[in-house]
């Protein structure tokens, strides 16, 4: 099930308080105390990227066709721009749309209709560039996580998670019930229906999912090195 991030996200202090009693482990007091203000950093920025990547992937086929055609027409253009330096008519091409304009004095207009033809050339390796890598960005990369949204998040919690309590996150499944269990799944229980707004629906395939590609692909999240960088004061690795 494809699950995407309900924005705004917003947290209250009643969230905070619901989500930091959801540790049913021993917590670090320094890291518990600095817990609201590190999941509102991840909230405000790193989620609203998340939800930023999900609208741009429910982009309908009609928009690839669109950056197809845009990078087809633009190496067209850029190899007919290219053969003619090559064969040395720039200049007479400059020369042709000097005369059609007379904004420019008749001594500059070779210099400047031949700089103007050579920026544009530039233009449009930038945008040949650019529409290739929004292509990239449509293709799904084979073999990664189906849900690649619930996959970072839960990299974030599990980074979160061990942060607080120094304990490693990991799947658990109760033997008996065949149901999620464990410490960090109820944490985590606490905090998905805030960023996806549908309870736990998709949680326990999220966490198998999860599971399936952190051990295959060792992935980990940045979220509190990059927060510590951008805050040194708060001193998040301090213990």
């Amino acid at each position: 099930m494809s699950i995407r991030i309900a924005v705004p996200v917003t947290l209250t202090d009643g969230d905070v308080a619901l989500i930091a009693g959801a540790f049913k482990v021993e917590a670090n007091p320094h890291r518990l105390c600095l817990l609201p203000r590190v999941l509102r950093e991840w909230v405000e920025v790193d989620l609203t990227e998340y939800a930023s990547r999900d609208a741009f992937r429910a982009s309908t086929p009609r928009r690839a066709d669109r950056y197809q055609r845009v990078a087809r027409r633009s190496k067209e253009l850029l190899n007919a721009i290219d053969a003619v330096i090559e064969a040395d008519d720039l200049g007479l091409i400059a020369v042709e749309m000097g005369r059609a304009d007379e904004s420019v004095p008749m001594r500059e207009k070779y210099g400047h209709f031949s700089q103007k033809l050579m920026d544009h050339r530039d233009f449009l390796n930038h945008l040949q560039a650019a529409v290739e890598s929004l292509q990239n960005q449509l293709k799904k990369a084979p073999g990664q996580p189906r849900n690649t949204t619930a996959y970072l998040v839960l990299l974030d919690l599990a980074a979160i998670f061990k942060w607080v309590t120094g304990i490693k996150a990991r799947r658990e499944v109760d033997r008996i019930e065949g149901v999620e269990t464990g410490p960090f799944y109820h944490f985590c229980e606490a905090i998905w229906p805030l960023v996806f707004r549908s309870g736990t629906d998709g949680l326990p395939a999220a966490m198998k999912n999860w599971a399936s590609g952190h051990q295959r692909y060792h992935d980990t999240s940045a979220l509190l090195a990059n927060i510590d960088l951008r805050y040194p004061s708060w001193r998040v690795f301090d213990r």
